[in-house]
């Protein structure tokens, strides 16, 4: 068992804190321009603040 994950899901570390202080409150969705909007990082929901909804 691998316990590396592809290159395309590894997050950068300066983002790695605001993910953890997104879990830490409990919240599902953290509104953040650094990283691709749409993406599920271990249940917790990424989007783009300023991206225009459908």
């Amino acid at each position: 068992m691998s316990t590396t994950r592809p290159r395309d899901t590894l997050i950068p570390l300066e983002n790695t804190r605001d993910l953890a202080t997104t879990r830490r409150a409990k919240a599902h969705i953290l509104y953040i321009e650094d990283l691709q909007s749409g993406r599920d990082s271990d249940g917790i929901k990424v989007e783009h603040p300023f991206r225009k909804q459908p």
